[in-house]
């Protein structure tokens, strides 16, 4: 596909193509961002990397665990067929696994669900082919995100593991509610 960058960027409007076979999490990916993109929704990991060519989507939201076809291949394939793909993974399943496969293929950030509307709309303004819309007062929208540099990894504290001690448990506990206090939300992401 080569540079796919600044043909989205010319784009009238931001594209998101969100794949889980979970309808209501399609429902919230729409609601909450349809005013701001066209949402493609496909719940079979079949059907992606088609409805990837056909949309060239600024962004993708792909369930880990998909009937069909699973994330993890999907994902590799969309990166191979388009590099500059931006692809955030999204799953209740985030055992630390997964979570670095995802990230070692290419995907920007790991989404663990349930996730809240403000996490969602991080992540679709962290990416850098959003384009800025202007209201009729010349307001904007929503701010591009910047080309980001080259990732970094930002591990978040993760529920404790089957078999820990309660002092894991409590420090864990503890990590999490010091996370949450200082606005952090849980998920794992690529800096960018």
């Amino acid at each position: 596909m080569g540079n796919t960058v600044p043909k989205r960027r010319e784009r009238e409007q931001n594209v998101v193509l969100v794949a889980d076979d979970n309808t209501f999490i399609r429902f919230l990916v729409k609601k909450w961002l349809g005013a701001e993109a066209e949402i493609i929704e496909v719940g079979n990991g079949q059907e992606v990397v088609e409805a990837y060519r056909r949309g060239k989507p600024d962004l993708v939201f792909l369930d880990i665990h998909l009937p069909g076809r699973n994330g993890k291949d999907v994902l590799a394939e969309l990166v191979r067929m388009d590099p500059d793909a931006y692809v955030i993974m999204l799953s209740a399943d985030s055992n630390k696994e997964n979570v670095v496969q995802a990230v070692r293929n290419g995907a920007k950030a790991f989404v663990t669900k349930p996730f809240t509307r403000d996490t969602l709309i991080k992540y679709f303004q962290m990416c850098p082919t959003i384009v800025r819309r202007e209201t009729a007062e010349g307001e904007e929208e929503m701010a591009a995100a910047p080309p980001p540099p080259p990732p970094q990894i930002q591990k978040s504290t993760l529920p404790p593991r089957p078999g820990t001690t309660s002092v894991e448990v409590v420090r864990a506990a503890q990590a999490r509610a010091a996370a949450a206090k200082n606005g952090k939300d849980g998920n794992w992401t690529v800096e960018t």
